[in-house]
C-alpha cells in the first residue's frame, strides 16, 4: 500500500493527465474488501483530483466528497479539500465557512490557519486576516510575510519597511544571510502593493550577495522578476555576461539557466518592451552562439520556442512548434503545451479543422484544462461551430478560471450563435475585468473593436439607468 501511494504521488506530480489517471488507478488498488478507499489513500485521491487544472477532475472530487457526506461526517483533511474546491470555484463564503469548521476541529494545525490567512488577504478581508494571524506561528516567515502585507494594505508601509529593515540588520555574517533573503522576498511581495518596496528589495538582495558572494544569481533572478521594465536592462546585461562565460566553458546547464532568467525578464515586462527593441537581437545572438558550439539540445529548443512566442513571430513559431513535436526526447507535458500553442495559432489563422486535431491531441495528454478548452473553442470558432465553442468556454469559465480574454472569446461564440444579449453580457464582463486591446494580438484586437461596435446597443441597454 505504501509503495503504491509513493508511486501515485510521483505520478500526480508530473502534471501529465495520463499520469494523473494512473495515480488514481494505483490508489484504487488499495481499496478495502468492499471496494472503498479509506484513510490516507482516499485523502490522496481527493487531493490529487482537487489540485488538477481541469474542472472535470475537480468536479469528480466534489462529487466523491458529497457521496461520502451522505454516509458519514467528513474528516478534517477531507473538509480542508472541500474548502479548497469551494475557493477555486469562486464560492468564497462556502470556502470560508468550511475552513472555519476545519480549524475548529484542528486548532493545533497551524498549516490550516496559514492557508486561511492567505485566502482572507486574497479576498480583501483584511480585518479578519489580522485577527487570524495570531494563529500563525509568530516567528515564522509566513507570519512576517502576512503582517507586512497587511500593514502595507492598511497604508502603513513605513511601519512595515522599518520592521523588515530592523530584522535584516541583525544579520551580520554568512550564516545569517537567509534572514536577509527572507526579508528581500517579502519586500518583493509588498512591491505588488507599493512599488517603493522593489527598491528596498534590491538593496537587500545586494546585501545578501555581499554576505554570500557565490550567490550572485539571486540578484539576477530578482531583476528578472521586477515588473514595469525598471530592471530589465540590468537582468539582460548580467545574463549576457554569464551566458558568454557558460558557452566558453561548455557548460550547457548554466547557459540554459541564464537563458531562462532572461526570458523570464521578457515575460515579466512584455507590455513594456517595444517590438523593435534591440533586446531581441541580443538574445537571438545568444541562441546562435550556443548552436555554433553544438549546445542545441532539447531544453534550448524549448527556450527558443518561448523566446519567439514572446516576440510574436508566428512564422518562426510554426516552424519551431512542428520541429519540436517531431523530437523523440520531448516530454508529453512539453509536447502538449506546444500543441496548445500551435492550435491557438492555427485557429487565429482560420485553420479550424487542423487546430481541432492538434488541440485534441493536447487534451488527450494533459486533460481538459481551462486553457486547452479555450483554445479548442477558438478552433470551433474558426470552423463556424459556435455551439461547441460556447459549451467549451462555459466549462472553462465555470472551473474558476474567469478571465477577460476567455469572456471575450465567449462573446464571439455567442454572437456567432445569434445570441447578442449573452454576447453583450460576456463582453461587458470582460471589459469590467479590465480587458484592453493592448492585451491582444492585432487580429484579436480587430475582432474586439468590431464586436464592441456591433453590440453597442445591447451593451447600452444593460447599463444601469440614472
Amino acid at each position: 500500500n505504501w509503495a503504491r501511494r509513493t508511486k501515485a504521488s510521483m505520478l500526480a506530480a508530473t502534471s501529465v493527465y495520463k499520469d494523473f489517471l494512473q495515480s488514481l488507478e494505483l490508489l484504487e488498488q488499495n481499496a478495502d474488501e468492499s471496494g472503498n478507499l479509506t484513510g490516507e489513500d482516499l485523502v490522496l485521491w481527493l487531493r490529487f483530483s482537487a489540485q488538477r487544472p481541469e474542472a472535470l477532475s475537480r468536479e469528480r472530487a466534489a462529487t466523491r466528497l458529497n457521496e461520502i457526506r451522505q454516509q458519514r461526517r467528513l474528516s478534517v483533511p477531507e473538509r480542508a479539500i472541500l474548502a479548497s474546491l469551494h475557493k477555486q470555484n469562486g464560492r468564497w463564503e462556502d470556502a470560508k465557512a468550511t475552513m472555519l469548521d476545519v480549524m475548529a476541529n484542528a486548532p493545533n494545525d497551524s498549516g490550516y490557519a496559514t492557508t486561511f490567512v492567505q485566502w482572507l488577504i486574497e479576498e480583501d478581508e483584511l480585518a479578519d486576516a489580522t485577527a487570524w494571524l495570531r494563529s500563525v506561528p509568530t516567528q515564522s516567515v509566513d507570519s512576517l510575510r502576512f503582517s507586512t502585507i497587511l500593514l502595507v494594505r492598511q497604508g502603513k508601509a513605513q511601519d512595515a519597511a522599518k520592521a523588515l529593515l530592523d530584522l535584516s540588520k541583525q544579520a551580520r555574517n554568512p550564516a545569517q544571510a537567509n534572514n536577509v533573503s527572507n526579508v528581500a522576498i517579502i519586500m518583493e511581495e509588498a512591491g505588488k502593493y507599493d512599488p517603493r518596496f522593489y527598491e528596498l528589495a534590491e538593496k537587500q538582495w545586494k546585501r545578501y550577495v555581499q554576505l554570500r558572494p557565490n550567490q550572485g544569481r539571486r540578484l539576477v533572478e530578482f531583476y528578472s522578476r521586477v515588473p514595469g521594465g525598471k530592471k530589465l536592462d540590468e537582468a539582460i546585461e548580467l545574463c549576457q555576461t554569464e551566458i558568454v562565460k557558460a558557452i566558453k566553458a561548455n557548460d550547457p546547464a548554466m547557459m540554459r539557466y541564464y537563458f531562462t532568467l532572461a526570458l523570464q525578464g521578457l515575460r515579466t515586462n512584455e507590455g513594456n518592451i517595444p517590438p523593435n527593441s534591440d533586446v531581441f537581437a541580443r538574445i537571438t545572438k545568444w541562441f546562435d552562439a550556443a548552436k555554433s558550439r553544438n549546445l542545441d539540445d532539447l531544453e534550448l529548443s524549448w527556450l527558443e520556442v518561448d523566446f519567439y512566442d514572446i516576440q510574436g513571430d508566428t512564422d518562426k513559431l510554426d516552424e519551431l512548434y512542428r520541429a519540436f513535436l517531431n523530437r523523440s526526447d520531448a516530454s508529453d507535458l512539453q509536447k502538449a503545451v506546444v500543441r496548445n500553442n500551435l492550435a491557438y495559432q492555427l485557429a487565429a489563422a482560420g485553420r479550424g479543422a487542423e487546430a481541432l486535431e492538434v488541440i485534441g491531441d493536447a487534451i488527450d495528454q494533459l486533460g481538459p484544462r481551462a486553457d486547452f478548452l479555450d483554445t479548442r473553442a477558438l478552433a470551433y470558432l474558426a470552423s463556424g461551430d459556435y455551439a461547441n465553442a460556447v459549451k467549451d468556454l462555459n466549462l472553462a469559465l465555470n472551473s474558476g478560471n474567469e478571465s477577460g480574454p476567455m469572456l471575450f472569446h465567449l462573446a464571439l461564440a455567442y454572437d456567432g450563435n445569434g445570441d447578442r444579449q449573452q454576447a453583450a453580457q460576456s463582453l461587458q464582463r470582460a471589459l469590467d475585468l479590465g480587458l484592453q486591446e493592448s492585451d491582444m494580438s492585432q487580429s484579436e484586437a480587430e475582432k474586439f473593436t468590431r464586436l464592441q461596435e456591433k453590440l453597442k446597443d445591447e451593451m447600452a441597454e444593460g447599463e444601469p439607468q440614472l
